[in-house]
């Protein structure tokens, strides 16, 4: 069984023949494989074949136990029981306990940690003081392993999508005795990480792959995979010519420019990909720390012209997608008369140059091109 989760597919002739390696492409190597400070989505498919968490994703509002059997639920909803699986082991035969859960959220909620996703576990009683140095006995945390298989979590309040949560790696278990043995930095490597997913890190070879092989010891269903390899490339055109050569067992995510030529083939799979993309501003920097600056560049940016330069994306009106929960729309709609107002209003004189960040990547340059030409042409600003 291979998790390759939140993608859109270019499967090939062979992916319908019985086969024990697959390969698939990713546009670049990860930052890390720790579960803890992994943030980008080119981890996504490798943090979850490796690893699983309390729950699983089956399809929106749909939730099922992966390392928990069962859970419940207290009447004023801020108290979680999790009875795990019983049987599941670790990839080197030790049994996996609640504790490691403990150990796992109390790293993640440590400051001096640096995970990016702290603030998912801000909803626990006492963990955001913790995580602030407010707080600094750890049990005062809402969190604790009542026996080896039972974990309770208490939150401050009633959270409607809070189980959402433990399906994300970064609440994942970790193993405590490994991190002290092999320290922070070495733990994930081939050869000493220890994991509770399908695969199993056989090696890392950095730019170029990344080499899992089946878990013996996985406690779920498995496939007939016995090797998997993330090959790293960028390049899109270059990935593309490696598909057509049977050289890529999958595209996922493929080449912007030839996606439409894909239509109609035998061999091309949508499905939908729960990602929102948005436009974010380093808010503490001027000019762009002025509030009608930034009203300014919304209303200037014709957000429906995206449609046609990336067919396979939707425009969003919110950051949650509506297949998860409906809401209305949201935010400034395109109005260039109304983004000049808000320049004038904003004082900012002078000819400006805005800095943009972006990813290497196909998608990402096409996005940056056109905030460039839309914000030239409807407020005269340089990107």
């Amino acid at each position: 069984m291979l998790k390759l989760l939140l993608c859109l597919f270019l499967v090939g002739e062979a992916w319908s023949a019985p086969k024990e390696e697959f390969s698939f492409r990713i546009r670049s190597d990860v930052g890390t494989l720790d579960w803890t400070l992994a943030h980008t989505f080119v981890e996504s498919d490798l943090m979850l074949n490796l690893m699983e968490g309390l729950v699983t994703f089956k399809q929106p509002s749909e939730w099922a136990g992966a390392l928990a059997k069962r859970w419940t639920m207290s009447s004023d909803r801020k108290t979680y029981t999790f009875f795990l699986k019983p049987g599941v082991t670790w990839s080197d035969g030790v049994a996996l306990k609640a504790q490691d859960f403990v150990f796992s959220w109390k790293r993640l909620l440590t400051q001096m940690t640096g995970a990016p996703y702290a603030f998912l576990l801000f909803d626990l009683v006492g963990a955001e003081d913790y995580f602030r140095g407010i707080l600094t006995d750890f049990r005062q945390v809402g969190v604790q392993a009542l026996d080896d298989q039972t974990l309770q979590v208490r939150l401050r309040s009633p959270i409607v999508n809070w189980i959402q949560v433990l399906s994300f790696w970064p609440t994942f278990p970790l193993r405590q005795d490994l991190l002290e043995k092999y320290g922070s930095s070495q733990w994930q490597t081939p050869g000493r990480m220890v994991s509770l997913g399908p695969y199993l890190l056989e090696s890392h070879d950095w730019n170029a792959n990344i080499v899992l092989k089946a878990n013996p010891r996985y406690h779920g269903s498995r496939g007939n995979l016995k090797r998997v390899v993330a090959q790293v490339i960028a390049d899109d055109a270059q990935a593309l010519r490696l598909y057509e050569q049977g050289k890529l067992d999958c595209l996922s995510n493929g080449a912007v420019s030839d996606g439409r030529a894909w239509v109609g083939r035998s061999d091309f799979q949508k499905h939908p990909l729960w990602k929102i993309g948005f436009l974010g501003f380093s808010v503490q920097h001027y000019p762009v720390s002025n509030l009608y600056v930034r009203k300014a560049i919304a209303q200037a940016l014709d957000r429906s012209k995206l449609a046609s330069l990336l067919p396979s994306m939707e425009l969003a009106s919110s950051l949650v997608p509506p297949e998860w929960m409906r809401f209305p729309k949201l935010g400034l709609p395109f109005d260039p008369v109304a983004a000049r107002m808000h320049w004038k209003r904003s004082g900012v004189e002078g000819k400006l140059v805005l800095h943009y960040l972006l990813p290497d990547w196909q998608r990402s340059w096409i996005i940056a091109r056109w905030i460039q030409t839309e914000l030239q042409k409807n407020l005269g600003l340089q990107v």
